[in-house]
């Protein structure tokens, strides 16, 4: 029985536990579920690990990323703008509070509008329509016009800006560095104005056209006007002044410009320039006061010209040459904009400026030199024929037609003799002129007594007197000390002064040689009442070649008071005229007190 139910099962008969699902096997199904889904969890977890991991870096590369990014535009030299769409702020960095004077608090969220100068707001925004919608992304520095900035004090400088837009969930976001080139500007401007400065400068050497261009340089360059007060007829330490003004656009400007010049100044005016004249120390004025101005106005006259003028600032610089202040320009603008900048700019172009005037001068005195020596010459070479035709004809007549008496000979020989001796007094005295210029001039200093020099001096020029009818006179003041003098050079120098005395004397009139003390020595005067010499021929008189053309007098060679001038300086002495046209001339010289020499 057994048996065969075990066959009945094995036929295939299963038995009816056998149709339902075993306990064992749900069981295992159920945990090879749960395996399944443990492994999945566990894979989602490490996902979600590996995920969270890559998020933390991608987040800290991102706030690191940031950081660079804001610690490089902190100290980015240019001051970087953001703005979104609307125009208003995002992103202001320290070299923007630097350069507008902002805090980046106070212009966060505000329109971009207050960092443009007020007449170019509208244009700025319909600039950044325009860049918004355009397809470029970025304009960089140079591409576009330069633009303007307003810093907080409302001042206003001139910028380059480069600009670039930025997508973003937002809005497109628009991004502007700025660079300040004010600085840059004032230097292109002072070395282009210091070029054509120098162009201009260098395309004349006439005299008066050079300072009416120096007067017009600074217009429109530096100020609105200026004025040149140049010094003239220098000496020693003074000179007369003369004014030149550059024009002016305005008719009533021009005119007060005008009447200025006209008016002219002097060393006694309380004009700025004559304290510039005086030390050689530019002065800025940034804000002109009409205290200011009456303070500086010599009369009332001036005073209505310069408020005419409408002086808001002013400045004014020395104009130099060989240590020596030769002028002073003064420029002006009708508002108070003038600054340090523009001082540099004037100090700097003083500069060539005086160059070229003392340049213009020297090339009248070589042109006035050239031109005397020419005449000078003329009259050695005419002075020179006389006494060589002289000599020529006497030694002719001596070698083909000897005169048999004695004294005829003797008198052809006192003509040749006489005649060589003129020819060896004019070479001497151009060779003394060149020793003078070459500081070659020998000089033998002995005490010596006044009155022998003079009285010496009296008598070689006794006979050229009575023959011209001019009294020749002597006067000395007492006892005078000996004088440190070389007796030779100081008769030639006083002799010159006598001859040229004599010269320009006429019949009736006298010569007076004096003799005083002095603060510096002896003083030794040569008094005339010849026609006298023009005030404006005094300050050339001792210069070599120079010489007045006066009717009816015979010309020299121009150089017996130039060695008379270069004697007296070499005695360690001065010489000076006094003169007035009509009333004569003084010719004056002082020499060293022997003993003073002698104590050092």
């Amino acid at each position: 029985m057994p048996f065969r139910t075990i066959r009945g099962i094995t036929a295939g008969q299963a038995p009816a536990f056998a149709q339902q699902p075993s306990f064992d096997a749900l069981a295992a199904a159920i945990g090879a579920l749960l395996l399944l889904a443990v492994i999945v969890l566990w894979f989602m977890r490490r996902a979600l690990v590996r995920d969270l991991a890559k998020r933390v870096r991608v987040e800290a590369q991102l706030r690191e990323s940031e950081a660079r990014f804001a610690g490089i535009l902190a100290i980015a030299a240019d001051a970087i703008v953001s703005a979104d769409a609307t125009g208003a702020i995002v992103h202001f960095n320290y070299a923007a509070e630097l350069m507008f004077g902002y805090p980046a608090a106070e212009v966060i969220g505000k329109s971009l509008d207050i960092l443009i100068p007020t007449p170019r707001v509208v244009a700025h925004r319909q600039h950044i329509v325009d860049f918004a919608g355009a397809g470029d992304a970025a304009r960089r520095m140079g591409e576009r016009r330069e633009v303007s900035g307003r810093r907080r004090d409302g001042t206003e400088f001139s910028a380059d800006a480069s600009i670039s837009r930025l997508a973003t969930p937002g809005g497109p976001l628009l991004t502007a560095v700025v660079r300040d080139v004010t600085e840059q500007r004032r230097f292109e401007h002072h070395e282009h104005t210091l070029a054509v400065a120098g162009a201009r400068l260098a395309g004349t050497l006439e005299y008066e056209a050079m300072l009416e261009l120096v007067a017009e340089l600074p217009v429109n360059a530096i100020g609105d006007w200026s004025l040149l007060d140049i010094v003239e007829n220098r000496n020693g330490a003074s000179g007369t002044l003369r004014r030149v003004v550059s024009s002016h656009a305005d008719l009533r400007r021009h005119t007060a410009l005008q009447s200025m010049a006209a008016r002219g100044i002097d060393w006694d005016s309380p004009s700025e320039a004559i304290d510039v004249l005086r030390t050689g120390q530019p002065r800025l004025h940034r804000q002109v006061s009409i205290d200011w101005l009456e303070a500086r106005a010599v009369d009332a006259a001036e005073l209505h010209d310069l408020e005419q003028l409408g002086v808001g600032s002013c400045l004014c610089v020395p104009l130099a040459v060989r240590e020596q202040v030769i002028g002073a320009l003064t420029i002006g603008r009708h508002d108070p904009t003038l600054s340090e900048s523009d001082l540099a700019l004037a100090h700097a172009l003083a500069a060539p400026a005086a160059l070229a005037i003392d340049n213009t001068l020297l090339y009248r005195s070589a042109q006035r030199a050239l031109a005397a020596r020419d005449e000078v010459l003329a009259v050695v070479s005419h002075d020179l024929r006389t006494p060589a035709s002289a000599i020529t004809m006497c030694a002719r007549t001596l070698l083909e037609h000897p005169p048999a008496d004695a004294d005829e000979r003797r008198a052809l020989y006192a003509t040749v003799l006489e005649s060589a001796n003129w020819m060896h007094r004019l070479m001497q005295d151009l060779l003394d002129a060149a020793s003078i210029d070459a500081g070659r001039l020998a000089i033998h200093l002995e005490p010596h007594g006044v009155a022998p020099m003079l009285t010496a001096a009296i008598e070689t020029f006794a006979a050229r007197a009575r023959e011209a009818a001019v009294s020749l006179n002597v006067e000395i003041a007492g006892e005078l000390p000996e004088v440190l003098a070389d007796h030779g050079r100081v008769l030639q120098a006083l002799g010159n002064l006598i001859s040229n005395a004599l010269r320009f004397t006429a019949a009736g009139g006298a010569v007076t040689i004096t003799a005083s003390p002095h603060a510096e020595g002896v003083v030794i005067s040569v008094r005339d009442t010849g026609t006298g010499i023009g005030s404006e021929h005094l300050p050339h008189i001792f210069d070599r070649f120079w010489q007045v053309s006066r009717a009816g007098v015979a010309r020299g060679t121009g150089l017996g008071l130039a060695i008379a001038k270069g004697i007296v300086q070499a005695h360690h002495g001065r010489i000076w005229v006094a003169s007035e046209v009509g009333q004569g001339s003084t010719f004056s010289f002082v020499l060293p007190v022997a003993a003073i020499y002698s104590t050092r």
